[in-house]
């Protein structure tokens, strides 16, 4: 998996087709918002609820997934640690993925449904954080790297209020 070029539409499809509820967050979500943005990972936070993973487990698909931070251990994640709250940070065959319960202070996927839009990328519907809650949760996080991205992420928000 060393060097595997980020595909994140086939890491958003393999999502949707395994009927995962996800809504794209992180540079991806910068990205369709018009951020000039470069990014590792594609990042989305997921509906916990466990009838919301019909037929997902990462372990028994085509992914090869496992987690990035044990990779030369080749940790497969279970499906139990997939609908914690916390992040999970994978390498599946399409790429990075990170899978997150929750980002910013505590915010789910549930409390996020009504601040996402909705995207066509592709014949593929995506939801995605709208770019005012992507501002905030990056702000709530408040590492040195998010700064940074934060003033590459206003630039859009500031062309659309001027609209």
């Amino acid at each position: 998996m060393e060097g595997v070029t980020p595909d994140y539409l086939s890491l958003q499809r393999a999502l949707a087709e395994h009927r995962v509820k996800f809504i794209v967050g992180g540079g991806v979500c910068a990205v369709l918002h018009g951020a000039s943005f470069a990014t590792f990972a594609l990042e989305v936070v997921h509906s916990r609820v466990r009838k919301m993973f019909p037929g997902f487990c990462p372990r028994r698909t085509t992914w090869n997934a496992c987690c990035r931070a044990m990779r030369e251990q080749r940790l497969r994640p279970a499906r139990e640690y997939l609908i914690s709250p916390g992040r999970q940070l994978l390498i599946i065959r399409f790429g990075p993925l990170d899978i997150l319960g929750i980002i910013g202070v505590d915010h789910d996927y549930g409390e996020l449904l009504k601040y996402s839009v909705e995207y066509e990328v592709s014949r593929l519907h995506l939801l995605v954080l709208d770019l005012e809650a992507l501002i905030k949760v990056e702000e709530e996080v408040g590492s040195e790297k998010d700064w940074v991205v934060l003033s590459i992420l206003r630039r859009p928000l500031e062309e659309n209020l001027k609209r």
